[in-house]
């Protein structure tokens, strides 16, 4: 099961800008998740959601870590 989080959360974290210019793309209705358009900046999105700003799509991939002892 996917977790869920907040659109302006994971635009932010991203490096997009800061959650204040985030949430001003969102509102303005630059932001689309599975071909939909979301002015609703507390939105959750999971990570099998297409997120897309400007007709660019944002990578949301979870990162693997692996600890190595040697």
């Amino acid at each position: 099961m996917d977790k869920k989080e907040r659109l302006d959360k994971v635009l932010a974290n991203k490096g997009l800008g800061t959650r204040k210019e985030v949430k001003a793309l969102i509102k303005k209705g630059k932001v689309t998740v599975n071909g939909e358009v979301i002015k609703d900046e507390a939105f959750k999105v999971s990570l099998s959601d297409e997120i897309v700003l400007n007709n660019e799509k944002i990578s949301n991939e979870k990162f693997i870590y692996y600890l190595l002892n040697k």
